[in-house]
C-alpha cells in the first residue's frame, strides 16, 4: 500500500513537471513563430505649429494625414503629439496665447473624429505656453482645447492592455516653465520638485507594465532636470521628443543608463512623422515624410537594426526568432517582398496568417550568429508597381558596442547643453581681455560684464498681465524664480557681443599698428588684399552686431512691451556700442600704456630706441 502510494505521487510529480515544461515551451514559442502575437505599433508626430496667420497647408496637410494615414492606413492604437501643437507667434514676433490657434487644433481632432479611432496623447511644448501666466489652471488654452489637457494639468500616464496579455505604458513629461515667459526665454525645460514627485508616483503606478515609453517635448540635454533619467526613466525603453525640428537630422542617442532617446523632426516645415513598433519587446522605428506620392510605409521589426539595440530589451530573442518580420502599410495590395542579406537572396516574405500587414519569411538565424553586422535589403512592390526599399544593418549579438554610442548627432542629445553653454561662455569670455589694455574699454567692459551678470537686462510684461525682470541668472515673474534660458544668452553672446568685440579688437589692433608706424617712422607695407580684408572686420561685423542688437530690442519690445528707451540692453547699449567703436578709431599711443614693451616686436623696439 505504501509502495503504491509512493508510485502514484512520483507519477503525479513527473506529470506536473512535464506539464510545466510544455507550458514553458508554449510560452516561449509565442515569441518565435510567424504570427502577429505580441506585435504592437504606434505613431509619433511633433512640432505642428498650427498658426493663426497663413500656412494653411500646414493645417490641411495635417488633417489629410490624420484621415488617410492614421485612420485608414496605419490604424495605430496610440498617437503621440509631443508638443508645440500651436505656434502662438505672429509675423512681428508678438508671442502670446492665440485662442484661434487652439480652436483650430481642436477642430481638426473633432472633424476627423480621430480620438474615436486611437488614443491621442498630446502634451505641451515651449510654444504652447508662450505668455501663459497660469499654465496649470483651467484658464490655460491648453487645458481647454487639447485632448489630454482637459484631464491632466501637467505630466500624466496612459496604460494600454492588449488581447495578447501585454501592457504598454506611456508617460508624458511636461517640462514647460510655470509661469511661462514668451519667445526666446523658455527654450530649455525643467521640472520642479513637486513635478518630480508627481512623476515618481506615476512611475510606481506602471511598474507592472511590459514596456514603458516616455515622451515629452524637450530633449533630455535641453533641460535643467538632469536627474529625470535616473529617478523617473530608469525602467523606460525609450524617450521620444521633438523641439529641435530638423536643424540636425537623425538625432538619436544611447544613454549610458541604457535608455534610448529619439528626437523627431518637425511637422511644421518638413511634415515628418514616426512609426514605432514593439515586437515581442524589441523596438524598431522609421521616420517618414508625409506626401501624396508615398504609398508604402514599412518597418523591419525583426531582425532589429544593430545601432538601436539596448540593454533594456530581451536581446536573447534575436537569436531565437525563426522568421524575418516586416510590417507593411500600403494603399494597394502588396505583390512581392523581396529579402536579401549580404547580397544573397533569402526569399519572398508572405503575409502572416493573422495579420495582413505583417509579412514573414522563415530563416536560419544561426547562419548570422557571428557578432558581425549584416546588411539586409527588403524590396517591396505593390500591384500598381509602386516600390519601397528598406536597408538596415543587423547583428544577433547581445553585446552593445560602445562605439555605436558616440555619433556626431548624439553629442547634441548626450551633452548637457546648459552646462556646455556656461563653459563655452567662460572660455570665450577670457578672450575679451585683449581690450582691457585701454582704460576706456577696460572700465567699459568691466562695467558691462558686471551688469551682464547682475542685471536686470530687461523689465517688462514677461507673461500675460504680470511685470517681470530678465537676468542672466534667471527670470522673476509673479515673485517666482525661473531658471535662465540659455538660448537667450547664446543669442546675445554669439550674435551680438562676440562679433562686436571682434570688430572692436580689430580696430584697436590696427590703430595701435598705425600709431607705432608713425612713432617709429617705419613704413608698414601692406598688400591691397590685406587692406580689403580689414574693411569687413571693422565695419561689416560691427554693422551686423549693431543691426542685430537693434532688431533684437525691437522684437522683445514688441513681444513684452519693454521700455526700449529705459532698458539697459536697449537704446542705451546701442549708443554705448557706437561710441566705443568710434573711440577705437581715434586712440592715441598714450592710451596703450597698459600694453607695455613686451607686446612690441624686436624690430619695433630697436627702431624706437634709435
Amino acid at each position: 500500500m505504501i509502495l503504491l502510494k509512493w508510485v502514484f505521487n512520483t507519477f503525479t510529480l513527473i506529470l506536473l513537471i512535464l506539464t510545466l515544461i510544455d507550458l514553458s515551451w508554449q510560452q516561449q514559442d509565442e515569441f518565435l513563430d510567424s504570427t502577429a502575437k505580441h506585435l504592437f505599433w504606434f505613431v509619433q508626430v511633433t512640432d505642428l505649429h498650427i498658426s493663426h496667420y497663413g500656412h494653411e497647408t500646414r493645417l490641411s496637410d495635417f488633417k489629410q494625414f490624420i484621415n488617410e494615414i492614421i485612420i485608414k492606413l496605419i490604424k495605430p492604437a496610440v498617437v503621440i503629439a509631443s508638443g508645440d501643437l500651436v505656434h502662438n507667434l505672429d509675423r512681428t514676433f508678438d508671442s502670446r496665447q492665440y485662442e484661434s490657434e487652439w480652436i483650430r487644433y481642436q477642430q481638426v481632432l473633432l472633424e476627423t473624429n480621430v480620438t474615436q479611432h486611437t488614443k491621442w496623447l498630446d502634451i505641451r511644448g515651449n510654444h504652447d505656453v508662450f505668455m501663459d501666466a497660469e499654465p496649470e489652471s483651467s484658464k490655460s488654452f491648453y487645458r481647454q482645447y487639447s485632448q489630454q489637457g482637459r484631464l491632466h494639468s501637467s505630466s500624466y500616464q496612459y496604460t494600454l492592455k492588449t488581447s495578447d496579455g501585454d501592457q504598454y505604458s506611456f508617460v508624458g513629461i511636461d517640462m514647460c516653465p510655470k509661469p511661462a515667459p514668451g519667445i526666446a526665454m523658455n527654450f530649455f525645460g525643467h521640472l520642479t520638485k513637486s513635478e518630480m514627485r508627481h512623476l515618481e508616483q506615476l512611475t510606481k503606478e506602471i511598474h507592472h507594465s511590459n514596456v514603458t515609453i516616455y515622451f515629452g517635448h524637450y530633449p533630455l540635454s535641453f533641460t535643467y532636470s538632469s536627474k529625470v533619467q535616473e529617478k523617473i526613466m530608469r525602467n523606460g525603453l525609450v524617450y521620444l521628443n521633438g523641439h529641435l525640428h530638423a536643424g540636425i537630422p537623425h538625432l538619436y542617442a544611447h544613454h549610458s543608463s541604457g535608455l534610448l532617446e529619439l528626437e523627431l523632426a518637425d511637422w511644421k516645415q518638413h511634415r515628418r512623422f514616426r512609426l514605432v513598433t514593439i515586437d515581442s519587446g524589441l523596438l524598431a522605428f522609421r521616420d517618414f515624410q508625409f506626401n501624396n506620392q508615398k504609398l508604402i510605409y514599412a518597418v523591419i521589426t525583426h531582425p532589429k537594426e544593430s545601432r538601436f539595440r539596448t540593454v533594456r530589451e530581451p536581446l536573447a530573442r534575436l537569436k531565437q526568432r525563426t522568421h524575418i518580420r516586416i510590417l507593411i502599410f500600403s494603399h494597394h495590395p502588396i505583390l512581392t517582398v523581396h529579402v536579401t542579406i549580404d547580397s544573397d537572396f533569402i526569399g519572398n516574405a508572405v503575409q502572416s496568417v493573422d495579420n495582413l500587414q505583417l509579412f514573414v519569411l522563415k530563416w536560419n538565424p544561426t547562419k548570422y550568429d557571428d557578432d558581425k553586422d549584416h546588411k539586409m535589403i527588403v524590396q517591396i512592390k505593390d500591384i500598381e508597381n509602386n516600390a519601397e526599399e528598406l536597408r538596415e544593418e543587423f547583428s544577433l549579438s547581445t553585446k552593445i558596442r560602445k562605439s555605436q554610442w558616440w555619433k556626431r548627432s548624439q553629442l547634441v542629445l548626450i551633452v548637457h547643453q546648459p552646462t556646455f553653454v556656461i563653459l563655452c561662455c567662460y572660455c570665450l569670455h577670457k578672450r575679451l581681455t585683449a581690450l582691457c589694455s585701454i582704460d576706456l574699454t577696460f572700465y567699459s567692459l568691466v562695467g558691462f560684464t558686471l551688469y551682464f551678470f547682475v542685471g536686470p537686462w530687461y523689465i517688462g510684461y514677461l507673461t500675460d498681465g504680470y511685470l517681470g525682470a530678465v537676468f542672466m541668472w534667471g527670470l522673476v515673474i509673479k515673485g517666482i524664480y525661473i531658471k535662465p534660458d540659455m538660448p537667450f544668452i547664446i543669442t546675445k553672446l554669439f550674435l551680438c557681443l562676440f562679433p562686436y568685440t571682434f570688430a572692436i579688437s580689430s580696430c584697436v589692433y590696427h590703430r595701435y599698428q598705425q600709431l607705432q608706424s608713425q612713432q617709429s617712422k617705419l613704413s608698414v607695407s601692406q598688400s591691397f588684399r590685406a587692406k580689403c580684408c580689414r574693411f569687413p572686420y571693422r565695419y561689416l561685423i560691427f554693422g551686423w552686431s549693431i543691426s542685430f542688437l537693434i532688431g533684437w530690442s525691437v522684437m522683445v519690445t514688441r513681444a513684452y512691451r519693454f521700455g526700449w528707451l529705459l532698458s539697459p540692453f536697449g537704446l542705451m547699449l546701442v549708443i554705448a556700442a557706437a561710441y566705443l567703436f568710434y573711440k577705437a578709431h581715434v586712440l592715441q599711443m598714450k592710451d596703450f600704456r597698459r600694453i607695455g614693451e613686451k607686446n612690441r616686436s624686436l624690430p619695433e623696439q630697436l627702431a624706437l630706441s634709435a
